[in-house]
């Protein structure tokens, strides 16, 4: 079994890719200075641990560069896959593990603009940090 590599890009729906460079781009934004690779991962994240899988629509833009994700990262979009699926052998298949990967980011994505501009900008990274903490502790994980 070989692992296949990603492709070139990463597609995002062409109506919201402004909402995604805003979130890189803007002061108010806990992911200011950070890469869309980085949102991708937090969204798909948020997307897969609420099963919220949804499938893009309209055009899409291939605008986050598979180069942009660091190798955890790329591990990460595979143990999605892995976990969705629960075959190994999904890693032979690179369409789907990244067709899954942009589900659950798209799916997440909603949740994530929530959690960043739902109340005063200066608290994003404090509402960010208490979704995980909340999520963690809801799996059993004590918060010391």
């Amino acid at each position: 079994m070989s692992i296949e590599e990603f492709p070139r890009d990463f597609p995002v729906e062409e109506a919201r890719h402004k909402q995604w460079r805003d979130l890189v781009d803007k002061d108010d934004s806990p992911f200011k200075g950070k890469t869309l690779a980085d949102v991708f991962l937090y969204s798909m994240a948020l997307g897969f641990t609420k099963r919220k899988r949804k499938e893009l629509s309209g055009s899409t833009k291939g605008s986050i560069s598979s180069d942009a994700f660091q190798d955890r990262g790329k591990w990460l979009i595979r143990a999605v896959a892995v976990q969705e699926e629960n075959d190994l052998f999904v890693l032979t298949d690179k369409t789907k593990v990244v067709k899954i990967a942009v589900e659950y980011a798209n799916g997440g994505f909603d949740d994530l603009l929530e959690i960043v501009y739902s109340g005063d900008p200066r608290d994003a990274e404090k509402r960010l940090e208490s979704h995980l903490i909340d999520f963690l502790q809801s799996k059993g994980y004590k918060n010391n």
